[in-house]
């Protein structure tokens, strides 16, 4: 459970953080040990944000590429770069 909860929150829509403090408390008590904790949050985390990576490169293309219609317009993800490159975030 925790590696699919780190491994969600790495490249998508989770936030894990209170999630990692409440393991670090289990295994200050005991329940856990912390080098386990540590080892699964790593791979959970690296596998989260390869996953999201090529999500994205692939989801990403076909966007691009797909025809406008009454939901999907080009013009949107435009103003959301420029957006993004006039406030100094990356892309």
């Amino acid at each position: 459970m925790f590696t699919a909860i780190i491994f969600a929150e790495s490249g998508f829509f989770l936030p894990g953080d209170s999630l990692l403090f409440a393991a670090e408390i289990l295994s200050a008590a005991g329940y856990f040990d912390i080098r386990l904790i540590i080892f699964l949050a790593v791979i959970a985390a690296i596998l989260g944000f390869r996953l999201e990576y090529y999500t994205r490169g692939h989801f990403g293309k076909w966007l691009l590429n797909l025809q406008e219609s009454w939901w999907w317009k080009k013009s949107h993800l435009t103003e959301a770069e420029e957006f993004y490159k006039n406030a100094g975030l990356p892309l």
